[in-house]
């Protein structure tokens, strides 16, 4: 027998290959239906892991999904977001205040304003009958209360109007790549680069607020700017009563 042709009779084919009539075969054929045993293994093996891989990358982007959310869920006192400052939260993590980047303007205003109303008060109340002192009054008054609550409420910070991190976007909600979160399509928000952060129903930003103007405070920044105009016509109408008499 030749020793490059020696061949083996097998009782039981390993390969469940049925390759001629008398069950036999060589050495080459057991090494090379091992070989593409060996290759089937590791692919399968290839598959497995790949399977496990992705398991695991799902499990981490859950638990750091359900981390996010649990951060963006806790109470604070105060912390800074973006340019902004976040004042005290509600149950769910929502800062209740938001005082903006450009929070010198409302001091600057507002105490403007202020001496200008205190000198009158001083100088030109004495002089004004009742009507021009109630009128000075509910301006004055007006005018702070609305200014202020347009400095300090929140504007409209999606934060926790988010949809859980799946991996995919779902339809009802877009990814912010600035804030990093998923944003209701419905709230239709819009990043402020002044502010850096995202605001529902965004309006516009506002230096004298200090920051943005959306859906929470659009009315009272209305009421502001109606106020502003009823102080400046008083100032108008002081000045013309004073220098008159």
């Amino acid at each position: 027998m030749d020793e490059t042709k020696e061949k083996k009779i097998l009782k039981n084919d390993p390969f469940n290959n049925k390759m001629d009539i008398s069950n036999e075969i060589t050495h080459e054929d057991i090494h090379i239906r091992g070989m593409d045993t060996e290759l089937s293994e590791n692919k399968n093996d290839l598959i497995s892991s790949r399977k496990e891989t992705s398991t695991l990358n799902n499990s981490n982007t859950t638990n750091d999904n359900e981390n996010r959310i649990a951060i963006q869920k806790s109470k604070f006192i105060y912390k800074f977001v973006g340019k902004t400052l976040f004042l005290f939260s509600d149950k769910e993590g929502n800062p209740i205040f938001i005082i903006g980047p450009h929070w010198g303007m409302y001091f600057c205003l507002n105490g403007i304003i202020t001496i200008i109303m205190i000198l009158i008060y001083i100088f030109a109340f004495p002089k004004f009958n009742l009507l021009m002192r109630i009128l000075g009054h509910i301006s004055f008054w007006i005018f702070f209360i609305s200014y202020t609550l347009a400095f300090l409420l929140n504007p409209g910070y999606p934060k926790n109007n988010i949809g859980k991190f799946t991996g995919e976007p779902r339809k009802k909600y877009y990814f912010c790549e600035f804030c990093q979160f998923w944003i209701r399509k419905d709230a239709y928000a819009s990043h402020c680069y002044d502010c850096d952060i995202c605001i529902e129903g965004h309006d516009h930003h506002c230096p004298w607020t200090g920051h943005c103007i959306g859906k929470n405070n659009k009315i009272v920044f209305h009421c502001f700017l109606f106020s502003i105009i009823c102080v400046i016509g008083y100032f108008a109408a002081a000045a013309t009563n004073f220098f008159s008499k």
